[in-house]
């Protein structure tokens, strides 16, 4: 979500001499994504003691206002609201994008699925994907990214699960999707983002990425298929581990936190179990 408001903003000073339409948009946008944030905020301090009326002393509002502004299910809304997808655009992108910042991971996990053990199971993964050998061969070189729809058919014919490679796809793009609909939903796309990750990793073992993050290899399985999400900081020293940027990560965990201040508790300090 940090990241959204950052790029939202670099957007602003190319819009200012732009159409009227896209900088009220922008700024309509920016507005939306603060407010999530400064209510998610609220939950978490809410939930470690602070009081409503103390809440609304630094907020300079009355009590009832400030329950009325940072009610679970409107802040729910906003953050539904907040991101509106931009995959829409890069579908309509040429068979080759310009690669981003997320290009390496991609790159990496894609090198990492059976299907790519040699040349001509290549070839017949991107026969059955109905690519090209060259659309194949660039892809798997990060000489270009594939429309999503035809990444997905390349992945799948290559012996991987598309949605653990989503997020590296939307990195490398610097794309994003709409707001989770469901805690659940949320959970899934930071599972499957760092699963993505193990994998550009080169699909090291749990007990050795336990062990550099000083969890057990059980909670961090339990992480990974999406039932136990973890506080920022346990993100943090898991993408470490993974040798990859923990803030690419950030939007993904803040979606989390979003959809859970909807719910009738409060994100819980150290993480929570789902199911």
């Amino acid at each position: 979500m940090i990241e959204e408001m950052y790029r939202l903003t670099s957007r602003l000073s190319a819009e200012l001499s732009g159409p009227l339409a896209e900088l009220l948009d922008t700024t309509s946008r920016l507005k939306r994504l603060s407010e999530c944030l400064v209510g998610s905020t609220v939950g978490e301090r809410l939930e470690s003691g602070l009081g409503w009326a103390e809440l609304a002393a630094a907020a300079g509002v009355s009590e009832r206002s400030a329950r009325a502004r940072w009610n679970p299910q409107r802040v729910r809304r906003l953050a539904q609201d907040a991101a509106p997808s931009v995959l829409s655009q890069t579908t309509e992108l040429p068979a080759f994008a310009w690669t981003g910042s997320g290009t390496g991971m991609l790159v990496g996990a894609l090198r990492q699925l059976p299907g790519t053990a040699s040349s001509a199971q290549v070839t017949a993964a991107a026969v059955r994907a109905g690519l090209s050998i060259e659309e194949a061969d660039r892809a798997l070189a990060g000489k270009g990214i594939l429309p999503w729809d035809r990444m997905r058919s390349l992945v799948e014919q290559l012996g991987g699960r598309s949605e653990d490679l989503h997020f590296l796809w939307q990195a490398s793009l610097q794309a994003s999707s709409p707001p989770p609909a469901s805690v659940e939903e949320a959970a899934g796309r930071l599972a499957a983002a760092l699963r993505g990750m193990r994998l550009a990793a080169g699909q090291p073992p749990l007990d050795q990425v336990a062990g550099l993050t000083g969890m057990s290899a059980d909670r961090l399985d339990a992480i990974l298929r999406g039932r136990y999400v973890p506080a920022w900081d346990t993100v943090i020293a898991l993408a470490t581990a993974l040798q990859t940027n923990p803030n690419l990560l950030r939007n993904l965990w803040d979606g989390v936190r979003c959809t859970f201040s909807a719910s009738p508790h409060h994100f819980p300090r150290g993480g929570f179990l789902l199911g």
